[in-house]
C-alpha cells in the first residue's frame, strides 16, 4: 500500500512490480496529482501519466480525497464536496474505486456519518500490525 501517489514511490514501486508482476495499491489525493510528470524532488507527486501507466499495469487506486486535508477540520458541506471532487476527479482518469483511505488517519463521528454516502470501504493507515481481538473491525 502507497500512501500520497508521490513520484519518489511510484518508480520504486514499479520497479518491484516490473521485477515481481505483483501489483500493489497507492491512495490518491486527486487535488496533488500533477497534469504531468514533473518531478522536483521527494515532495513531488506524481502526474496523471503515471498514474495510467501504472493503472495499465494493475495497480489499483483508491481515494486519498482531493485535498489531502484533515477531515475533521471541515463542515459537512466541505467533506462531501471535496469527497465527491476526488470520486469525479478518479472517475475521469478511468480509476473506479469505493475505497477511501483517510488523510492523516483523522475522523470522527461526522466524518464517519459522510463517507458512506461516497465509499463502502475507509481505512486508516498506521504503522502497527492488526491483532486480534480487533477494537474496531
Amino acid at each position: 500500500m502507497d500512501d500520497d501517489a508521490k513520484a519518489d514511490a511510484l518508480r520504486h514501486w514499479e520497479n518491484i512490480i516490473d521485477a515481481t508482476g505483483v501489483p500493489m495499491t497507492s491512495a490518491i489525493p486527486t487535488g496533488l496529482v500533477q497534469a504531468e510528470e514533473n518531478y522536483e524532488g521527494y515532495w513531488s507527486f506524481a502526474g496523471w501519466d503515471t498514474i495510467e501507466r501504472l493503472k495499465n499495469k494493475g495497480v489499483d487506486f483508491v481515494s486519498h480525497t482531493h485535498s489531502h486535508t484533515n477531515l475533521t477540520k471541515f463542515t459537512e458541506e466541505e467533506i462531501r464536496a471535496d469527497l465527491g471532487l476526488a470520486k469525479q476527479e478518479l472517475l475521469a482518469h478511468g480509476i473506479e474505486t469505493d475505497i477511501l483511505v483517510y488523510p492523516n488517519n483523522a475522523r470522527n463521528e461526522l466524518v464517519l456519518s459522510v463517507v458512506p454516502d461516497y465509499f463502502d470501504a475507509a481505512v486508516a493507515c498506521g504503522g502497527e500490525f492488526n491483532v486480534r481481538p480487533w477494537e474496531n473491525p
